[in-house]
């Protein structure tokens, strides 16, 4: 009875011990503030991208050439892409609000703008109107 007792005495102490969890002055991995950071910085990209997206959507030559399209769900829809799809969206975005901004037209760089807004609106009205089907319902 006695061995009984001491084994037990010596589980019951080292159990204690496992659930104690690390003490006082144990360092975390990570910081608060800099989980905090690292989400604050996420939320501006972001921020940034859709801004990017639909300042494109907004001109009005994206306007004109998106009256084929209901461009008022699919800006809608623009936040529920994942952060890949939506960088993606907004780079290509920002190539062609630089081209505007320049002042680029078919005769200057050589390139049919256009079509390019064209088969933009084609391309990602697509993938948003999916998406917005799938969440917006």
């Amino acid at each position: 009875m006695k061995t009984l007792s001491v084994i037990l005495s010596i589980i019951l102490v080292l159990s204690s011990n496992l659930h104690a969890g690390p003490g006082p002055d144990a360092a975390h991995l990570v910081s608060i503030e800099d989980l905090k950071a690292e989400i604050s910085a996420g939320n501006a990209e972001r921020a940034g991208n859709i801004r990017e997206v639909k300042t494109l959507l907004q001109r009005p030559e994206v306007q004109k050439l998106g009256r084929q399209f209901d461009l008022e769900k699919i800006e809608a829809a623009i936040p529920a892409l994942d952060d890949d799809t939506l960088a993606r969206l907004a780079a290509e975005s920002a190539r062609m609000n630089e081209q505007f901004r320049a002042g680029d037209s078919e005769q200057r760089c050589g390139c049919d703008l256009k079509r390019a807004i064209a088969l933009w609106l084609i391309f990602w009205g697509a993938i948003v109107a999916i998406v917005a089907i799938a969440v917006l319902g």
